[in-house]
């Protein structure tokens, strides 16, 4: 014989079992919330952020919950994704690609373990160095003896400049007298004649070189051939990059430089189908992202994808590349191999 309070609880388990098994579809979904690492709110990398965040609240609002925050850049950004502590972050092609094969200044810690993966490009900076029309330097050669500033030591762009430099014959330390500065700094000086050339890295229509080109007869200098040749040798992250002619007022010419790619990273742990919605959620809605960044106008889904990301994509970002037939997918796959091969033999 059942008890009567037996028959209670069965009933229970019953409708219990019930009501969550005819829950509506989506109710029973849980939401990932990725918050996006940018640097201060006055750059590009913050509203670049909130952009992507808001194709995603609008695109796979039912599974991600997207957000940019500010923080301490893109260094700090790798490191919160690798401890995390946040999914999704900016950085510099040449950090990315120093952590993931565990080289620079990653050399005696490895590379990083839960190491993030590529989402999308964002802007490029680039190498810019000028001067005046009125001081007649036109080539690198030209250098030699005179007065040049570049960015200070432990600033990013002199993680490469002095090689750079050297790949096209100028030794910084014997071969130009050295000052440092910002690029308003660095303007100034070349005003009140403290030094002949400046150089800086920086984004296409930077302010400091707009209001310079405005007052100045602005005089780019271009890298070489051969030095750009030797210069991608020595960092596989930065790449052939041109300023084109009328960026700024009385350059009349395309500028040959290197460019340093930037880097949208997403933490590899996330699934390959949600990373493959979010990746649908922010290519197939690039106008919109265009409208709210104009400078993201530079990111384009086509072949250029590949040389601005130093990294592998996450697969589910190349699950969406492969669907698009975007091309250069196979060139890219075999130059990763030696950067995974490089981060396995560095694994400690």
């Amino acid at each position: 014989m059942i008890h009567k309070r037996s028959i209670h609880v069965l009933v229970m388990f019953v409708f219990l079992v019930s009501f969550f098994s005819i829950a509506a579809p989506g109710q029973c979904v849980a939401k990932t919330y990725v918050a996006i690492g940018t640097a201060g709110t006055g750059g590009l990398w913050y509203p670049t952020g909130a952009a992507i965040s808001q194709l995603f609240n609008k695109y796979v609002k039912d599974e991600v919950k997207g957000t940019a925050v500010t923080s301490r850049g893109g260094t700090a950004n790798l490191l919160a994704i690798n401890k995390k502590e946040r999914m999704m972050g900016f950085d510099l092609g040449l950090d990315l690609y120093y952590a993931y094969t565990g080289t620079g200044p990653y050399k005696d810690k490895g590379p990083y373990k839960n190491m993030a993966l590529g989402f999308i490009p964002a802007q490029t900076l680039c190498m810019n160095i000028w001067t005046t029309k009125e001081k007649g330097i036109k080539t690198i050669a030209d250098l030699k003896g005179k007065k040049l500033a570049v960015p200070a030591p432990g600033a990013s762009a002199r993680i490469y400049f002095d090689d750079v430099y050297a790949a096209h014959g100028i030794d910084l330390k014997k071969d130009v007298t050295m000052s440092h500065g910002n690029m308003s700094e660095m303007n100034d000086m070349i005003r009140m004649g403290q030094i002949d050339v400046a150089s800086w890295q920086t984004g296409l229509r930077a302010s400091a070189l707009l209001s310079f080109s405005e007052t100045r007869n602005i005089q780019f200098i271009g890298l070489t051939d051969a030095g750009i040749k030797k210069s991608l040798e020595m960092y596989p992250a930065l790449m052939d990059y041109e300023i084109p002619a009328k960026t700024y007022k009385g350059q009349d010419e395309a500028v040959r430089t290197v460019g340093v790619p930037i880097g949208i990273v997403i933490d590899p742990g996330l699934s390959e189908d949600l990373v493959y919605e979010m990746a649908k959620a922010v290519y197939d809605h690039m106008d919109e992202l265009y409208e709210s960044v104009e400078s993201m106008k530079q990111v384009t889904l086509d072949a250029s994808l590949f040389p601005k990301m130093p990294i592998p994509y996450h697969p589910g970002v190349m699950k969406y590349f492969k669907e698009k037939n975007v091309p250069g997918i196979a060139a890219f796959e075999e130059k990763m191999k030696k950067a995974q091969a490089l981060r396995e033999k560095n694994m400690k």
